[in-house]
């Protein structure tokens, strides 16, 4: 929090290597009477909790952003802070961290967005649809499929052999288990 204070986001395109510093004013606790137009919350789902009765506690503040991926859903954001107040944003992983510099991978912004929709559209909602009735050609084909469609960028960022194989695997592994709960 120091560093995000003295020094400011540090992010750099991996590609050009281009830098851009922006300070942002980062604040240590939340008082009730305290204004922010957005408070941004990017912490794991079990430090969130900790902090949602400052939060609630804080009517000035209108829009907490909370940055992370909850399986569970938001029932207990919602209970605490209440329907109108709860913004959910998902961190894009796609880049390191070295010191104070964040380098951003700019293919992965391309493969976050349109690749995960059109995963979604086509492994996970044509097939099922389609293939209700078959379990091969609506739930194994698809997710082995899913693994075999990570083999590209995996490879891309990791090496083809080790990267090939971990996106192959793992896209069918993670697959198998998506698919068994839709």
């Amino acid at each position: 929090m120091r560093n995000l204070q003295k020094h400011g986001v540090v992010i750099e395109n991996s590609s050009t290597e281009e830098q851009t510093v922006t300070k942002v004013p980062v604040v240590e606790s939340l008082g009730a009477y305290d204004y922010y137009d957005l408070a941004m919350v990017p912490v794991r789902k079990n430090q969130a909790m900790k902090i949602l009765p400052d939060l609630a506690a804080n009517k000035k503040v209108p829009t907490p952003l909370f940055m992370m991926n909850n399986a569970k859903g938001q029932e207990e954001f919602v209970e605490t802070l209440g329907k109108d107040r709860i913004t959910i944003g998902f961190p894009l992983p796609g880049g390191e961290r070295d010191g104070l510099v964040i380098r951003m991978l700019p293919r992965v912004i391309y493969l976050a967005v349109a690749n995960s929709t059109i995963e979604e559209l086509l492994w996970r909602g044509t097939y099922v649809t389609a293939f209700s009735e078959n379990r091969f050609l609506g739930y194994l084909f698809p997710s082995i499929a899913f693994g075999v469609w990570h083999a590209a960028p995996y490879a891309e960022v990791y090496g083809f052999a080790s990267g090939a194989t971990a996106g192959v695997l793992g896209g069918t592994l993670f697959g198998l288990c998506w698919g068994w709960v839709v």
